[in-house]
């Protein structure tokens, strides 16, 4: 089993932070990469469909929903990427009274590429969501 994993601190409360992060359905208000996003059903096991700027439609299904321990987890239900059994989770920790750290990370199973050149790719990923996340906190928490 593979896993890639982003870390980075926002200077915003971590309620503010983990309301975005908690809105299946608010990918497109931070994440550049995603153009859209669409979810069936409510709550764990809800299906969110996004597309990225680069074409690619996703599926993602609600695992876990963790309010208390602030903490999402999701896996790809059709992966395009050659990999199998992806499984991420999103945990926001308060650091601070305004501040928080918020983790990004994955375990996965590569399939047909190398798994040191889909730990980057999903790296890069979680590292451009948690900087529009960072910029969509701060301004909407100041």
């Amino acid at each position: 089993m593979a896993s890639a994993k982003v870390v980075r601190d926002i200077e915003a409360p971590a309620a503010t932070v983990w309301a975005a992060i908690s809105d299946f359905n608010g990918l497109p208000k931070f994440a550049k990469g995603v153009t859209e996003s669409s979810v069936e059903g409510d709550g764990v096991g809800a299906v969110r469909t996004i597309q990225t700027v680069d074409g690619r439609t996703i599926k993602e299904r609600l695992e876990k929903l963790d309010a208390d321990g602030m903490a999402l987890c999701y896996s790809i239900v059709e992966p395009p990427m050659p990999f199998d059994n992806y499984r991420a989770t999103m945990i926001v920790v308060p650091t601070g009274e305004s501040t928080c750290q918020v983790q990004w990370g994955s375990t996965f199973e590569p399939t047909k590429a190398p798994e040191a050149d889909l730990v980057a790719n999903f790296e890069k990923s979680y590292g451009g969501g948690l900087k529009g996340l960072k910029i969509y906190c701060e301004g909407t928490a100041g």
